[in-house]
């Protein structure tokens, strides 16, 4: 199908985006357990993973191969996002918190983005009829706001607003 190429390196870009926000959204779950972040972030860490799962399997039906050398890429960008975002380099555990929440939110409006583009494509390539881009479209915009309601209750502390 015409096109194949172009999707398959639009599909593969995502999903090593996705592994990059799902291996984020697991450090912070990590570091934020016993909190009501870390309620949320336990809830967002198996949609994300859900989500994930979506796209591998529409890959694998699309006989579209993972890109080896992009997985790559994004481990190495994750792993120097750990740099970037130590408490230690950016002056506290509240600004690097607010870091990782604002590119986890900036990775979710990515895949937003993906259902999206896919369920205008629906109605031109019927290998993605089966696929619930409405249900992808609406999980991503609810964990979107959950995200965005977490980033600014975040902020006030990140600055100092909130203690005191």
């Amino acid at each position: 199908m015409a096109g194949d190429d172009q999707l398959g390196a639009y599909l593969t870009d995502h999903l090593a985006g996705s592994t990059a926000g799902a291996n984020l959204a697991r450090q912070i779950l990590d570091e934020s357990e016993g909190t009501p972040l870390g309620v949320f972030m336990a809830e967002l860490v198996v949609d994300v993973e859900s989500d994930q799962m979506v796209l591998e399997n529409l890959m694998e039906r699309l006989a579209i191969e993972r890109g080896t050398l992009k997985h790559a890429a994004t481990w190495a960008a994750e792993r120097l996002s750990r740099v970037r975002f130590n408490p230690v380099s950016v002056g506290s555990r509240e600004l690097a918190l607010l870091l990782e929440l604002e590119t986890l939110w900036m990775g979710v409006n990515g895949k937003l983005s993906l259902w999206e583009s896919l369920d205008e494509l629906k109605a031109t390539d019927p290998r993605l009829a089966s696929l619930d881009t409405a249900t992808l479209i609406s999980r991503a915009q609810s964990q979107a706001e959950g995200l965005r309601i977490q980033r600014r209750a975040m902020a006030p502390l990140a600055f100092g607003a909130g203690a005191g």
